[in-house]
């Protein structure tokens, strides 16, 4: 879901509402096969077996959301958000708002530390421009929520640390990180106008 909805943003930007209108319908497809979200959020799909649902268990923070674990990619709940908040603006169909808020507010169910980790800031992201167009006071407290997570984890110098962003581990001897620190300091340029 990462790359297929950073990549729908762009074409959307570009003006290719055609392709960017099929990615909102694959992620409507996504949603729809969820088995129990309070279970975790699924996020690879086959092109001819839909959902996956069963992976090697060394493989399972790059397919599911497991809400009993620590550090799981916590950002696929947000990019949708951000895609499809900004298609149902582009093509003024408030369905496409409302999928985008399911995908935000889905992440209630992962685990405790799900706001306050660098891997949640892209949901921040995504409840900033839901926000945009919901006015919805829990997708503004969430923008609020992540911004200061992902404040707190920001060095005293400004940058970020690369190595525990998407990794498994904390990091131990955190070292700054160019493309980290950029993106987050987009993120967080999308996130403080609302929160």
């Amino acid at each position: 879901m990462m790359t297929t909805g950073v990549l729908a943003v762009a074409m959307l930007w570009g003006g290719r509402v055609d392709l960017a209108r099929r990615v909102a319908g694959w992620f409507e497809r996504v949603w729809a096969a969820q088995p129990a979200l309070e279970r975790g959020l699924y996020f690879v799909w086959h092109a001819r077996n839909g959902l996956v649902t069963e992976f090697p268990a060394e493989t399972a923070v790059s397919h599911w959301v497991n809400p009993r674990e620590k550090t799981q990619w916590y950002f696929q709940y947000g990019i949708p958000a951000a895609f499809l908040s900004a298609f149902s603006g582009a093509v003024q169909e408030p369905r496409w708002l409302e999928l985008g808020q399911k995908y935000l507010h889905a992440s209630r169910h992962a685990g405790e530390e799900r706001y306050s980790t660098p891997q949640s800031g892209k949901i921040g992201w995504g409840a900033a421009w839901t926000y945009r167009l919901s006015g919805d006071e829990k997708d503004r407290a969430l923008v609020a929520t992540v911004l200061r997570g992902l404040q707190s984890n920001q060095s005293a110098e400004g940058w970020w640390p690369g190595q525990a962003a998407y990794g498994n581990q904390k990091a131990v001897n955190p070292l700054p990180s160019l493309d980290i620190t950029g993106e987050f300091a987009a993120l967080t340029s999308w996130m403080e106008p609302y929160a």
